[in-house]
C-alpha cells in the first residue's frame, strides 16, 4: 500500500472534478487509487467525494445539473475544504484535524468562512 502523499495530486484532481460537477460515480470508482493506504483522512475524503458525486443536484424536469443548488450545499462546502486541504503541504494528521475542526463549527458555512478559518488555523 502506498501512502496518501503519493496520490495527493490524483486525489486533488478527483476533488476538483467533483466540485465542478464533472465526475460521475463510475468514473469516481474507477479513478480512485486501488493501492492507497487506508486512514481516517482517506476514508473521510472518499466519503466526501462519493457523497458529492452520488447526490449532485439536478433540476426536476430537465434533469440537468443544478449548479446553484450545488454551490449552496453542505456537500460542496465539504469538497471545497477537501480541495484546500489537499492543496496544502500539511501532514495527513493535520489534514484530518482541520477537516474535523472546521466542519464541526455551528451554523451554515460558506466558502468565504472556510477560507478564513483555514487561514486562521494554518497561519497561511
Amino acid at each position: 500500500m502506498m501512502s496518501y502523499s503519493v496520490y495527493r495530486n490524483e486525489l486533488l484532481h478527483l476533488c476538483i472534478k467533483a466540485l465542478d460537477g464533472e465526475l460521475n460515480a463510475d468514473d469516481f470508482y474507477s479513478m480512485w487509487p486501488d493501492n492507497i493506504e487506508d486512514s481516517k483522512f482517506i476514508a473521510k475524503l472518499y466519503d466526501d467525494i462519493e457523497d458529492g458525486v452520488l447526490h449532485f443536484p439536478g433540476h426536476l424536469f430537465s434533469n440537468k445539473p443544478d449548479y446553484k443548488a450545488w454551490r449552496d450545499s453542505y456537500m460542496y462546502i465539504t469538497l471545497y475544504l477537501d480541495k484546500l486541504l489537499l492543496s496544502s503541504e500539511l501532514s495527513e494528521e493535520k489534514l484530518l484535524e482541520l477537516h474535523d475542526n472546521i466542519l464541526s463549527e455551528k451554523g451554515r458555512l460558506t466558502v468565504e468562512m472556510i477560507d478564513d478559518r483555514f487561514k486562521q488555523l494554518t497561519n497561511q
